[in-house]
């Protein structure tokens, strides 16, 4: 039985065994993976960890041994005690307060290695003087350490050895303790009590506390025996240091490994030999050499083993690119780039290590080798040049390859780069990324070039230009002119003028003249440029030297004097050079090189000088190095070298040196200065020997290199106002130094002379005026300081011996400037801006003090800024002031003369602190202040410059000036050809009246027309306010804005002004203007009235306009008459309160918006619309434009306009013509939401075939960038419109004139027509009747069909056509308009239709010229010709001619033509007429009539039904035949039903077999005699007219209102007249007496002026005087009489509802208006009534119907396809490509397209019509149009196939749709095509959430099995 039981046992287990041992398995196997996951967790982590401590263990290369000082360095040694042997006293400031192994107890303010090689010491008074007495260790020092640490270290480095060990144990054997008594210490040596006390324990290196006795009272004698000669020191003990010194005995420097410790500078190293071995077989090619050499380096990689650090961790490796340039460890972009030229055959092509640098040379080429982007199309081997944002600067690649589109153009880039990601690598960009800033043309370096060469007696002169450029044959002559030559005596006067004026001396001139003749000799001009150089052969010197008043003008007169003739006697320098070795190389260029220069730009570089050649030692290269004559190349005043080390490096001239600049001498005028330019070369040494010149011209010219030195001199001091004008009246160069304040008061008797204008009046003063710390103060009331013309100069500075560092600093007084947006019942914060004080001057503490409103970019990518306002306050300034009051002058008045301010400060000036006028005036302003001027005679509370005078701001703070009295600019204004150039310095917080807070800029009068300029490259421009426009800069304004005398001709005029924001010279991003503020009007930064502007680079943030009444531009606004030009702008975080947060168009604009160096606009905010009736609607309409705008489009075209509202407005706004283009700036799709022209804009799919955006009368878009296309934007932006805001539109940009944004190849100007009509609604006797508003419905259709809107009527009856017709291309184009209100009730709607057609005119302007100088193709849209049809069936949809008749001739006088780019066209619909009109009828008569069409074969008879509200009518149905003429009528039909709902009529025929039934349906109005003409009687009034007559009623007891005389005052009464017939609310004309008769009458006011926008109410009393009804307090009513001859001027104003209710304003009609209210009379409401005369005629109004029968055969069927989006039905799709197939027979369809648009099916017997060239029209391709929809007409009955054959970009084309055509479903057939969207999928999109969550759920799922499986088998085996 156990046997059994046994087996039985086994067999159960066997099983149960075996699925144990598989899980058992499967268990293992998961836990062998979890094992090896985690061991490579493991490992991972490890190694991250032990990285840094792997790398520190690396070699080291410094040579130096870690150490950080300790106690042990340090020993107290007993002064006169033996010195250890190479022991270094520590200096006071030197003492170590903590060591590494205490460091935590050390002062956290100290650095860790604030002792330099010495370690971490206090200074005095930290540790070795507890009592603070002076340290006298401070007395050891010697010359050596008089610079502390310095001082120390030079010790260190003459220590022979360290201590040796034998003392220091011999130290540490015993111990001592320290005895502080009377701030002395006293060593003794340890006894064997103990005693409490501290004692050192050497050996435990600490202290130990031990029982010991003071010993005060031991004699000197015992205490010396006690003292130890070496006693160990602990940071922070006390010693008496008369008795002991701190020395250190360590020996070594303190150091830490660092990461530079760890480079190789042997490793990686490369010869020319060793590169060389890399490059390939060159072709010949250069262009494809290039690219061959540039591939063979590809992967190459900077070393990691051999590099420099700078800064804290920026590793900068080796490369042999910079090894072969002279920079081994430099940034190799560009030397990786030069380095491929050069080894590819163009060793004479332009080179620079700086890729700025190379396009720079480039730019200078002759021919060109610089193109911008989009001038050129690159080729293989061309150079590239990338924006690098964040480093702000350009990087280069040669392009190795290009991929074309199929139109052939090059549409991509592979691009080989150097120091990309630290090695040579590829990369591919699109040809409209933002990246790309230009080519460098090496396919054409060397091509097509001509050189010409003359010869003077000490110059080679060199011409080289592009082939073309001159005739053949062409003779270069080029003459050295001579010193009398009349115009060389010209330009040495005019020279020296200009030099004096900027305090150098000329002293030495070269003039030439260079011309090109022909073959006969006559001159030729250049069609291009021309390069030309000037090789001297023997180099110029300049002995002259600067010698204050005594330098003479020329070192010397004559040429040769100058040269050293190459015959003549050697110098020393020459004998020398003889003697060196034959591949010295010598200084003169040769020509060769010159060659080579000549086809470079501006600085000459070196070229493989910092190669070290193997078989010459390193020492031995750089003593070559050293001893090798190194070229200066000079531009201007600053000096480019060739360093020892191989690198290139800029050092400023010395002022003593002469420095050489290049002049061109026009035939008329100055000089003018050519030597700033880039592509200017001027090669001299370094003693300023000149070698040669390189320049460009497009002409023949006279040109002179010149040498100048700086001028010195002795100062006069002055302390008088007498010696000050004494010594600046006189001639020559003084340096005049106040030693006094000066104060210059009102002329006293014989001093006339005397306190008069300094008159500075002659060529030959040029003084230096050192304000030295003192004050000038003007208190004359009629004097001018300083009067400045005719050529003479002032330089004015402040210099004293404490620096301006010292008595400059900004107070506490800093604050964060909150922004200047404000929420709907808030105020914006005026009083912020603008900010300045009372008083800047203090005398009594000579202290200086201003605002300034510093500006901070805070995001580099959006260009964000933050301001803050800070409180200046300067220490004993130099001042110059003007303080009276009553006639005050400038104080500066600059005529024909130069000023230039360095120092001190002009403030508190009454009347404007400089003016300058006429020609060549001069303000430089360098520096200083001007502070709290103010103007009361004309504009500019500063500085007023007018005739062509310049300014010149680059360092000087202008801050706190003010003008009142209506006058415009608050700092600066510029009239005439006035000119100012900002580069740096503040105008800040200054304020005007009017226009222009800081700049106003005006053109000049027509006597005296001019064109001011405004470049700004730099400087800040903050915190300014404008009462009115342009809170920073107004330009443009108008003569009569300055001169309230201005003729009418003046004051139409605008004037030409030019304001332009760049980049500086070196690239840098241009001005800041931000925070500004204009109150009344529009720009918050800067104001375009008239003229041109061009913005290329800077910011406008957080300026704002708060005007209630314009259209805003809180940043810039772009008035009507302006155009301007913008490139690569980002404008983002702007907000305006209506529409348009970013970019704005008022009903005046033209706005066009490029892809390449365009616009991105996103992320900017707008008011909301929410719903209808809504508080965000209602709070949406307090921020549209008032009246006084005179431009209502805001409210009719969008407020009101739901479409638009509904779809979008936030980042732009248009209510004009504007093309705006799907991609913007950086490249990628802006995917516009919104609407245009009434048509929905949905680009959110992107695509890259996406439709450009036109609109001609309203658009609203949304951008939705991606975050990547955001940020290629960002990339590209030079322009920053941020933070900008506007009470009503346009936060960032308003434009009403011209804005071109980008490179645009062509603008458009379409036309537009307002469609403009009104309703009637009249009774059956013709009468009117009121109106509600909204009561009916009107709708307007395109050519296709397509609705463009429902609009309703207003009470008045005007149709409130919120849209306009746009033009938008040349052509017939027709429009629909119908009543879209069926007939109802009572009320019969109008059937009318106008078909309206206009035609379209296409003007080509090529000539017109862009703001930024660029022709453009212009195309003006111009509607020159309206038809107009009407038809009364109410066919909306016969598009045909039939049935239309001829059209209306009385339409050209319904037609206002408007010829203005910016205006449009008004159409009348049916004149002065209603356009459509109701009758109210109180029965309805319905005729039908029936029609057969072609067909004579029908039935005898048909019936038709009529039915009501859609049910057919019992006992109505009419029989049709030939007896009644196929008529009949149904009469006196109800308009009600019984539930008094409106009933709504229509008939119905019973089917005919065989034939299609239409049906069409008019009203016709008969007219009949009415019996009751012309009797008169009161009727209910909707209006109140002047000179009519009214009545008044109380509606409770129908008793009426009348006044009677009574004393001075009339008494209302409620009166019942005698029984007046009432019938139906009307009463006979005779019911009332004259006391109830009240006149409408308009109010005549003192000075007899007529208020005709009010109405009075007067009964006549007697015939001979009014009284007149007067609203006193609420619910009451008097009469009142006229006074002082007045008429109706103590009456209320009153007027008439639309219910005929009486409404009035409380109180006189003359006092300020109240609001109108129904007016009650003791709380009853009163009606008035008016006589009307009763008509003629009566009215019976008819609705026809006509039923049209057509055989089924002969029904042709119109087919309309709309094309919308599958996720939103509301978006039409255009462009989307269809055929249509008979499904019959399987062919495709052929169709003729009209100028409509409308495709006309064509059988295949029919012949097409052909074009004007003779193709045919006939086509099987159905485009959707821009509406997204076609229509087919003429299609025979049958079933079709709609097939798409192209779907749009974004969209993936629809199934096949089958379309039945069959008479029972009407012959209009509408069919909806929803298209699917289609997109490429994403990486890293919201998908790969999904991913990353399954995968966290799988392994925690795998982990739970793992765990359950494992239990599970824990628990099996337990059982």
């Amino acid at each position: 039985m156990r046997e059994v039981r046994d087996k039985a046992m086994k067999g159960s287990l066997a099983p149960y065994k075996e699925r144990l041992l598989r899980e058992r398995k499967k268990w293992k196997r998961w836990q062998k993976a979890v094992s090896i996951m985690g061991t490579l967790v493991v490992f991972c982590t490890a190694y991250a960890l032990i990285l840094p401590a792997v790398t520190m263990g690396k070699e080291t290369y410094c040579g130096q041994e870690e150490h950080q000082h300790s106690e042990d360095c340090y020993l107290l040694m007993r002064r006169g005690a033996a010195t250890p042997g190479n022991a270094v006293p520590v200096l006071p400031g030197d003492i170590p307060v903590s060591t590494p192994s205490n460091a935590e107890e050390a002062d956290p303010a100290t650095p860790s290695n604030a002792g330099g090689a010495t370690g971490n010491l206090p200074g005095p008074g930290e540790g070795n003087n507890i009592s603070g007495e002076t340290s006298k260790q401070e007395s050891l020092a010697t010359p050596g350490n008089a610079q502390g640490n310095k001082g120390v270290a030079s010790l260190l480095l003459q220590a022979e050895q360290n201590l040796s060990n034998q003392l220091v144990s011999e130290v540490k054997e015993s111990k001592y303790r320290l005895h502080s008594a009377s701030n002395s210490s006293q060593w003794k040596k340890k006894e064997e009590e103990k005693t409490e006390n501290k004692y050192w324990d050497l050996d435990e290196d600490e202290w130990y506390e031990e029982d010991m006795d003071l010993i005060n009272d031991l004699e000197p004698e015992e205490e010396e025996e006690e003292l130890e000669d070496y006693v160990p020191y602990e940071p922070g003990m006390d010693y008496d240091e008369e008795l002991y010194e701190l020395v250190m005995i360590c020996g070594k420097e303190e150091h830490t490994h660092s990461l530079v410790c760890y480079s190789d500078p042997e490793a990686d190293l490369e010869s020319e030999e060793d590169w060389l071995r890399t490059l390939p077989q060159l072709t010949g090619d250069l262009p494809q050499d290039i690219v061959a050499v540039a591939e063979s380096q590809v992967e190459y990689r900077e070393s990691e083993k051999n590099y420099k650090v700078e800064g804290v961790d920026t590793v900068k490796g080796y490369t042999r690119y910079g090894q072969w340039y002279g920079n081994p460890y430099g940034d190799w972009n560009g030397m990786f780039a030069s380095f491929c030229v050069n080894y590819a055959g163009g060793e004479d092509a332009p080179m620079d290590a700086d890729s700025e640098g190379l396009a720079e040379k480039l730019k200078g080429t002759v021919p060109g080798l610089y193109k911008e982007r989009g001038e050129y199309e690159p080729s293989l081997g061309d150079l590239i040049f990338l924006s690098d944002k964040e480093e702000e600067k350009l990087r280069v690649g040669i392009i190795k390859d290009v991929t074309r589109n199929e139109e052939g153009s090059v549409e991509r880039v592979v691009v080989i780069e150097g120091d990309s990601h630290d090695k040579v690598g590829y990369q591919t960009y699109s040809l409209t990324s933002g990246e790309i800033q230009g080519y460098g043309l090496m396919s054409r370096y060397g091509e097509n070039l001509i050189t010409l060469t003359a010869e003077t007696e000490n110059a080679i002169i060199t011409a080289v230009y592009e082939e073309g450029a001159l005739p053949e044959n062409v003779q270069l002559q080029a003459v050295e002119m001579a010193k009398d030559d009349e115009r060389a005596v010209e330009m040495k006067e005019k020279l020296t003028e200009q030099g004096m004026s900027q305090g150098k001396v000329l002293t030495t001139m070269l003039p030439f003249d260079i011309t090109f003749l022909d073959e006969e000799g006559n001159l030729v001009e250049p069609s291009g440029l021309i390069q030309i150089s000037a090789e001297f052969k023997t180099p110029v010197k300049n002995e002259a030297e600067a010698t204050g008043e005594d330098n003479e003008e020329f070192a010397s007169q004559e040429t040769d004097s100058r040269m050293t003739e190459k015959s003549g006697e050697e110098t020393e320098d020459e004998n020398i050079r003889e003697d060196e070795e034959a591949n010295e190389p010598d200084i003169k260029i040769s020509a060769e090189s010159t060659k080579q220069v000549s086809l470079s730009a501006n600085v000459v570089t070196r070229v493989g000088t910092g190669i070290v050649n193997e078989s010459k030692g390193q020492d031995q290269a750089e003593t070559e190095a050293e001893n090798q004559v190194e070229t200066t190349v000079q531009t201007g005043t600053e000096a480019v070298e060739s360093q020892d080390d191989g690198q290139q490096g800029m050092t400023e001239t010395d002022e003593t040196e002469p420095a050489w600049e290049l002049f061109q001498m026009p035939e008329d005028g100055e000089p003018e200065k050519i030597s700033d330019s880039e592509s200017i070369k001027i090669e001299a040494d370094e003693e300023n020997a000149l070698y040669g010149v390189t320049f460009q011209s497009r002409s023949s010219l006279q040109w002179a290199a010149a040498a100048f030195a700086a001028r010195t001199g002795t100062a006069t001091e002055v302390k008088t106002f007498r010696e000050l004008k004494n010594a600046l009246e006189e001639e020559g160069i003084k340096l005049v130094v106040l030693g006094a304040d000066i104060i210059v008061k009102p002329a006293a008797d014989g001093d006339w002379d005397i306190f008069q204008a300094i008159q500075m009046i002659s060529e030959k003063q040029h003084h230096t005026l050192n304000l030295n710390g003192h004050t000038i103060t003007v208190e004359d009331d009629n004097l001018t300081l300083v009067d400045i013309k005719n050529g003479a100069s002032l330089t004015v500075k402040d210099e004293q011996e404490i620096s301006l560092e010292d008595r400059e600093s900004k107070t506490t007084e800093i604050s964060e400037m909150s922004s200047l947006w404000h929420e709907d019942g808030e105020e914006v914060d005026k009083e912020s801006v603008g900010k300045c004080l009372e008083n800047n001057y203090n005398d009594e503490n000579r202290t200086l003090e201003f605002y300034v409103t510093e500006s901070n970019v805070v995001d580099s990518a959006t260009g964000e800024t933050t301001e803050s306002l800070v409180k200046y306050q300067i220490q004993n300034p130099g001042i110059i002031r003007t303080t009276d009051t009553r006639k005050p002058q400038n104080t500066f008045y600059i005529e024909g003369g130069t000023l230039n301010w360095e120092g001190g400060a002009i403030v508190e000036c009454t009347n404007r602190a400089v003016m300058l006028a006429g020609e060549n005036s001069v303000l430089n302003l360098k520096g200083g202040y001007i502070c709290g001027n103010t103007a009361v005679l004309g504009a500019g509370g500063a500085i007023q410059a007018s005739g062509s005078s310049r300014i010149e701001l680059s360092g000087t703070y202008i801050s706190g000036n003010y003008v009142t009295g209506g006058n415009h600019g608050g700092a600066i204004s510029l009239q005439d050809a006035a000119i100012l150039n900002m580069s740096g310095g503040y105008l800040t917080n200054n304020r005007a009246d009017t226009n222009g807070g800081a700049v106003y800029a005006d053109g000049g009068s027509l006597a005296s027309p001019g064109k001011t300029n405004i470049n700004l490259t730099g400087g800040y421009i903050t915190n300014n306010l404008a009462n009115f426009s342009g809170g920073a800069i107004f330009s443009g304004g108008k003569a009569s804005d300055t001169n309230p005398n201005a003729s009418a001709a003046e004051k139409e005029s605008g004037s030409e002004c030019c304001l332009t924001m760049k980049a500086n010279e070196n690239g840098l991003s241009g001005c800041i203007i931000a925070r500004n503020l204009a109150i009344g009007g529009e720009g918050g930064g800067i104001t375009f009235r008239t003229g041109t502007g061009s913005i290329e680079s800077g910011y406008l943030t957080n300026n704002r306009t708060d005007t209630h009444e314009h259209w805003g531009g809180g940043g810039i606004f772009i008035s009507d008459g302006a155009e301007v030009y913008v490139e690569n702008t980002l404008v983002t975080n702007n907000t305006a309160g209506g529409f348009g947060g970013g970019v704005t168009g008022c009903p005046t604009s033209r706005i066009y918006i490029a892809l390449k160096d365009g616009m991105a606009i996103y992320d900017n905010f707008a008011g909301e619309a929410g719903e209808p009736d809504s508080d965000e609607r209602k709070q949406l309409g307090e921020h549209l434009s008032s009246g006084g705008s005179g431009k209502q489009q805001d409210h009719l075209y969008a407020y009101e306009n739901e479409l638009f509202l509904s779809n979008g407005y936030k980042d732009f706004f248009c209510a004009l013509a504007c093309t705006v283009d799907p991609f913007m700036l950086g490249g990628g799709p802006a995917r516009w939401t919104g609407s245009r022209d009434s048509l929905i804009v949905d680009q959110k799919n992107g695509g890259g075939n996406l439709p450009r955006l036109d609109s001609a009368s309203i658009m609203g878009l949304i951008a939705n960038p991606e975050t990547g296309d955001k940020g290629a934007a960002q990339s590209a932006a030079r322009v920053y419109i941020n933070g900008n805001s506007s009470w009503t539109h346009a936060g960032g940009i308003l434009c009403n004139g011209y804005m071109i944004v980008g490179e645009v190849k062509k603008i458009i100007v379409p036309d537009r027509m307002a469609l403009e009509g009104t309703k009637a609604l009249l009774d059956d006797k013709g009468k009117e009747q009121p109106l509600e508003e909204g009561q009916f419905e009107f709708e307007v259709f395109n050519g296709s069909f397509s609705s463009m809107g429902i609009f309703t009527n207003d009470e008045k009856g005007v149709i409130n056509f919120n849209n306009r017709l746009p033009a938008t291309e040349a052509g017939d184009f027709d429009y629909f308009v119908v009543e879209s209100s069926e007939s109802k009730g009572e009320i019969v709607s109008d059937s009318t239709v106008y078909r309206i057609r206009m035609h379209v005119q296409e003007k080509i302007d090529t000539e017109w010229v862009s703001p930024n100088g660029k022709r453009l193709e212009k195309y003006l849209y111009t509607i020159d010709q309206v038809t107009v049809w009407k038809r009364t069936d109410g066919k909306a949809h016969m598009r045909d001619e039939d049935g239309w008749g001829e059209p209306i001739s009385e339409a050209k006088d319904w037609w206002k033509p408007n010829n203005k780019e910016q205006g449009y066209d008004i159409l009348q619909l049916n004149g002065d007429n209603a356009a459509f009109t109701n009758w109210k009828q109180k029965s309805r008569k319905i005729t039908i009539q029936k029609k057969w069409e072609k067909t004579t074969s029908h039935p005898g008879e048909i019936q038709v039904d009529l039915l009501a509200d859609g049910n057919v009518v019992k006992d109505k149905t009419l029989t049709l035949n030939d007896e009644n003429g196929w008529k009949g009528e149904w009469t006196n039909l109800p308009v009600k039903n019984d539930a008094g709902t409106d009933i709504v009529y229509s008939v119905k025929e019973h089917s005919v077999e065989g034939f299609h039934s239409q049906i069409s349906v008019k009203v016709d109005s008969g007219e009949t005699q009415n019996p009751e003409s012309g009797k008169r009687r009161w009727v209910p009034a909707t209006s109140l007219k002047a000179g009519e007559k009214y009545v008044i009623k109380n509606k409770v007891n129908n008793h009426f209102l009348g006044i009677i005389d009574n004393g001075d005052f009339g008494i209302v009464l409620i009166a019942d007249p005698e029984k007046p017939d009432q019938e139906e609310d009307c009463y006979p004309e005779n019911s009332f007496k004259s006391e109830y008769i009240f006149t409408a009458a308009h109010p005549i006011v003192w000075g007899n002026v007529t208020q005709k926008d009010r109405l009075v109410l007067g009964v006549d009393i007697n015939g001979s005087k009014k009284r007149w009804l007067q609203i006193p307090t609420d619910k009451m009513l008097r009469g009142v009489i006229d006074t002082d001859g007045l008429y109706g001027v103590w009456g209320s104003s009153f007027e008439v509802t639309g219910d005929s209710l009486l409404k009035g304003k409380q109180g006189p009609c003359y006092q300020p208006e109240s609001e109108s209210k129904i007016v009650k009379y003791y709380d009853a409401e009163l009606k008035v009534y008016t006589l009307e005369e009763e008509p003629s005629s009566q009215y019976e109004i008819t609705t026809e119907y006509t039923i049209t029968n057509i055989p089924d055969e002969e029904v042709r069927f119109w087919l309309t396809i709309e094309k919308v989006s599958e996720t939103n039905e509301k978006i039409m799709i255009p462009n989307a490509e269809f055929q249509l197939i008979d499904k019959a027979t399987n062919k495709i369809l052929s169709f003729e397209k009209d100028t409509q648009g409308i495709y006309s099916y064509v059988s295949e017997d029919s012949k097409p019509d052909e074009g004007e060239s003779g193709e045919t029209k006939k086509t099987n391709s159905l485009i959707t149009n821009k509406e997204g929809i076609f229509v087919l007409k003429n299609l025979p009955k049958g079933t079709y196939i709609l097939r798409e054959i192209m779907a749009p970009a974004g969209y993936a084309p629809v199934e096949d749709q089958t379309v039945e055509l069959d008479k029972d479903k009407g012959t209009q057939i509408k069919l909806v095509v929803k298209e699917p969207e289609f997109s490429l999928p994403k990486t890293g999109g919201p998908g790969s959430y999904w991913y990353a969550l399954g995968g966290m759920l799988l392994i925690a799922g795998s982990l739970v099995y793992g765990y359950s499986s494992r239990r599970k088998s824990e628990r099996r085996v337990r059982k």
